[in-house]
Parts: C-alpha cells; structure tokens; sequence
C-alpha cells in the first residue's frame, strides 16, 4: 500500500488545467469536434483514444478498468500505444495490471501504470490513496480522478448508455463484440452520486449528450459552446 500511495501521489503532482474532457465510449462522441480539445486536459477511457488519433491529442489521463477490455488483440494494441506514450498517465484497477503482467507477460513501462484497488461496486471515492469504486463503468473511475486531480469543470463525452440498440453501443466498430453486463440502473446511480458530490463542493460536472440517459441526472452542456 506504501507504493501504491506513493505512486498516486505522483499523479497528483500533475499540473492540470481548471477543467477537463472525460470520452466515454458511446457513439455520440463522434458528433463533436474533438479538435478543439487539443490544448484541454483529456481523460480518454478504453478505445477512446481512437478518436483523438486523426487530430494527433494525447490524453493527459487513460483509464481501465475493465480486464475484458485486453482479451482483444484490436483493443489490447490501444492500450499498448497509451502505454508507450511519453505525455499520457495510465490508472488500471489492479487486477488489470496483474492481467497485463501475469497473463500477457507485459514488462516494458509498467512501471508508469498506476494500480487502484477496488472498494466496492457502489459509491465514490475522493481519494484514491484508498481506492475507488468501479461502478461498473470505467467513467465512473475517471469521475474519481477528475475529483481527486481537483478540477473545478468536468465534462463528459459518449456518455450515451444506449446499449439496447446493437447499432448504438460504442463510438467505432467492435470486431468482437463485448459482452454488456446490463447493468445501467447501477450506472446510473453511481454518476448521479457523482453529480451530487461534485456540486456539494462547488465543482461542476457536466454531460454533453442530451439524450443519454445519464441526463436526467447530470446538467447538460453543448459543447461547442464550451470554446
């Protein structure tokens, strides 16, 4: 626990800006102009950094915290550019970083993948020294991160949460579909508990999807109005 405390530490000695961009995974990310976050802190999640490539942006931050997300070879070798990137900070829950040490035999810049433990499903972390809960959602994690760098602005985008139409589940085209645990009202529950604990402490979190389903529980924001 000591490493690991020191090893967050460091992420928090980051300079960050007063806001920041979380991409969700959802396909209405791609209805924005992601070149206009080129001079904005990212928090990319998953496969999200596919959608930053044409516009040559790095995340400041990536998150996983799903192992599934390294079974395919496709979405494994994004990960694997994040991790040989020189400007990008990696957060894994820490069996994915057991994954990408025991299973995938991966030695090379693990030492710069930042290992959380999980808490729990349900709930919100404010110090990840401690932890975070998953959520079920690897938003729900750069939610806690976005809290913990202590960004007064956090907006999210592809947060759409449609997974009942099979052509409206991610931002690109899955190879292999993922399997969908269908588990949305937790989803649900745990970013409304977000929402609540960010305008408790005078930040503000904000959606840019107005019909996500998260909507009804997070302020909505056009983007381009943003910049």
């Amino acid at each position: 626990m000591i490493m690991l405390s020191r090893s967050i530490n460091n992420i928090k000695k980051c300079k960050v800006k007063d806001r920041c961009f979380i991409l969700a995974n959802g396909p209405s990310l791609n209805n924005h102009d992601l070149s206009l976050l080129a001079n904005e802190d990212v928090i990319s999640i998953n496969a999200s950094p596919l959608a930053l490539t044409a516009y040559k942006i790095e995340s400041k931050f990536y998150c996983v915290s799903d192992p599934r997300f390294l079974l395919d070879e496709k979405k494994r070798e994004i990960f694997l550019t994040q991790l040989n990137s020189a400007n990008t900070n990696i957060l894994v829950r820490d069996t994915v970083k057991a994954y990408l040490k025991n299973e995938l035999k991966i030695t090379k810049n693990l030492d710069k993948v930042f290992a959380i433990p999980s808490l729990g499903r349900d709930g919100f972390s404010k110090n990840l020294l401690r932890g975070f809960f998953f959520g079920c959602s690897t938003t729900h994690l750069a939610l806690q991160l976005a809290y913990f760098l202590n960004y007064s602005k956090v907006y999210l985008l592809g947060l759409d949460l449609n997974y009942g139409f099979v052509d409206y589940r991610r931002f690109y085209t899955e190879q292999v579909v993922q399997e969908y645990d269908l588990l949305v009202s937790v989803q649900l529950s745990n970013y409304q508990l977000a929402n609540n604990i960010f305008y408790s402490e005078n930040k503000e979190l904000y959606i840019c999807n107005k019909k996500s389903w998260a909507a009804p529980y997070i302020p909505y924001v056009e983007y381009i109005n943003l910049f």
